[in-house]
């Protein structure tokens, strides 16, 4: 009985229409299957339990081809047999390496399309008009291909579509306006060679999602997208935009915006001026690069959902709010650098638990490195230097912010030791703490810098979302204590010894590799000098180390016996003479033999 009901049921399942099976067996044949992902089309009888490929139970047509299986899976053209599968609902032939061949216009028959994706496909030529003609089309993805020429004028009729993304092409001409597109909830066209205008897309009343950066548009920006009350997304940098900027006041789901790179009065590396607007419920903010001035008090008024935050290279001024605790959860990014602010650095800088990045150079701040950094365990890039920072190097620096890879305190007025916790920061690759009142000597336990020798942040930058952050050049060595650091030797150690020797210059009372030799002096410049100059600079240095050496076997000979009549103290010091002597006596027979060694080779 339960065997006849199987039958029964089995009989009532649909299998895959011949001709269609055909046209998949067709698809098959005009590509080359590199991996064998198509081994079981053909063994069995029914294409609808095909890999990639599903039916409809009922009718047993096809309708959803799924050829992605990633970058490099087949090479080929696309089959003339497609239009076969006219009831396809879904097709995806992204990744596939169609030669430069031209996207068929003949996908425009496929009426009942819902969604095309044909993305990262080395697809050549222009798009057919005919794509417009699908009337159910809902997504359209023909991105990072060479497609060409203009966007047909067809596609601002296509009512029904949500998504289209035709970005990194070589799309040139003039955009279409979309202006009946009501239902287009995501348009990208970035990375293209668009010109002309700007639409308004002021028809576009569900727009969520606008990227049209990096082509060569021109002209104002239309205002009428600043009334785009459900746009949350907008990118227009690196174009060649002009004018002011609309108020987009009129967008409050609006939650990244960049209007960098034009020719606009706005946003960064442009031209912007007076103080920073009231600005909407943001992500990201980079206003860098401009001439805004004033102070930062319209920072209380941003959502705390903030992330990123860049006003470098401004002239703002006046002190630093207190109200960073509203971006204590959020706020990863915090850059400052490069304007006019003063006063102390606010202790409620410390709420902001999950900064990583910490960029306050070249202002005018003053006092001490409030203790409530150490709440921001997760630092990782902290810049303080060229201020007016005073008091000393914290320990809770060292004990608390284990995760730094950058420490630069160059160039402001702290004194005092450096302490010793300093070694603890195993991560640390650059350090600046040049250009201050420091004392004493370097703390013997700077050879636990390996870091500095063995690794670099750029590959532990690509994992983070501050991956695309621009990292000011600081200096040219990952080791910069000039000066005043004095009374003792460098620690030995492989990383500090092979560091140039410019990292510890103006430092006249330190010693020790690499200031002296064993990684090596750095050669003087080459200079075009004759014979008779070499031989004449010989015999000089011949006549000073002669010298030298006569006069250190005096010292040390009355040095040594005289001691012994002293008191401790005296030989203490005479010892330690001794000791600056044959420093600078193995410095001499150093540079002597080098000249003399060149002049042979010669």
């Amino acid at each position: 009985m339960s065997g006849g009901l199987g039958l029964k049921e089995e009989a009532n399942m649909s299998s895959c229409i011949e001709k269609e099976r055909q046209a998949l067996l067709d698809v098959k044949a005009s590509v080359i299957d590199l991996h064998g992902n198509l081994s079981d089309w053909g063994e069995k009888k029914d294409c609808c339990k095909w890999v990639g490929v599903t039916c409809n139970n009922h009718t047993g047509h096809v309708i959803k081809l799924d050829l992605s299986f990633g970058p490099s899976a087949f090479t080929g053209k696309i089959s003339p047999s497609l239009q076969v599968l006219n009831q396809l609902q879904f097709l995806n032939l992204s990744g596939i390496n169609f030669q430069s061949n031209p996207l068929p216009s003949l996908l425009g028959s496929l009426s009942n399309l819902q969604s095309l994706d044909i993305s990262g496909a080395n697809l050549s030529g222009p798009i057919p008009h005919q794509l417009a003609n699908l009337s159910n089309l809902l997504r359209l993805d023909l991105s990072f291909n060479f497609l060409g020429g203009s966007i047909p004028k067809s596609f601002e009729n296509c009512s029904s579509l949500l998504n289209l993304d035709l970005s990194h092409n070589l799309l040139n001409g003039p955009l279409p306006s979309f202006a009946r597109c009501s239902s287009l909830i995501s348009l990208s066209i970035a990375h293209n060679s668009l010109n002309g205008s700007m639409p308004d897309f002021t028809g576009c009343i569900s727009l969520h999602y606008l990227d049209l950066s990096s082509n060569f548009l021109s002209g104002i920006m239309p205002v009428g997208v600043s009334q785009l009350s459900n746009l949350g997304h907008l990118d227009v940098s690196h174009n060649s935009l002009n004018g002011s900027i609309p108020n987009f006041i009129g967008c409050p789901s609006l939650s990244y915006l960049d209007l960098s790179s034009n020719q606009l009065s706005d946003l960064s590396n442009n031209r912007f001026k007076g103080i920073v607007p009231r600005l909407p419920t943001l992500a990201t903010l980079n206003l860098s690069g401009n001439r805004f001035s004033g102070n930062l008090s319209f920072l209380c008024e941003i959502d705390g959902a903030l992330t990123f935050l860049d006003l470098s290279n401004n002239s703002l001024s006046g002190s630093l709010p207190g109200c960073w605790l509203n971006f204590q959860e959020r706020l990863v990014i915090l850059n400052l650098s490069n304007n006019n602010l003063s006063g102390n650095i606010p202790s409620s800088l410390g709420f902001l638990s999950n900064l990583e990045v910490l960029y306050l150079r070249t202002n005018a701040f003053v006092g001490e490195l409030p203790m409530s950094l150490s709440n921001c365990t997760k630092l990782r890039f902290a810049d303080f230097g060229e201020n007016k920072l005073s008091g000393v190097i914290p320990e809770w620096i060292e004990e608390k912010l284990s995760d730094l890879y950058i420490l630069v305190l160059g160039s402001n007025g702290f004194k005092g030791r450096i302490p010793s916790q300093i070694c603890w920061l195993y991560n640390l690759q650059v350090l600046d703490v040049s250009n201050n009142g420091l004392s004493g000597n370097i703390p013997r336990c700077f050879h636990n810098f390996t870091a500095m020798a063995r690794r670099s942040f750029g590959d532990d930058m690509t994992n983070h979302s501050y991956s695309s952050y621009r990292r000011p050049p600081f200096f040219s060595a990952p080791l910069a204590l000039r000066p005043y650091i004095q009374c003792g030797r460098i620690p030995t150690g492989s990383q500090l010894q092979c560091f140039n020797y410019t990292s510890y210059s103006d430092n006249p009372k330190l010693f020790g590799p690499p200031l002296t030799p064993r990684c090596g002096l750095q050669p003087p410049p080459a200079t075009n000098v004759g014979k008779e100059d070499v031989e004449e600079d010989d015999d000089d240095l011949w006549k000073s180390y002669y010298t030298g050496m006569g006069a250190g076997f005096a010292v040390a000979f009355w040095g040594i016996c005289g001691s012994l009549l002293l008191s401790c103290r005296c030989r203490y010091f005479v010892f330690a003479s001794l000791s600056h002597m044959k420093d600078w006596i193995y410095v001499t027979m150093v540079v002597h033999f080098g000249k003399l060694g060149r002049k042979f080779r010669r």
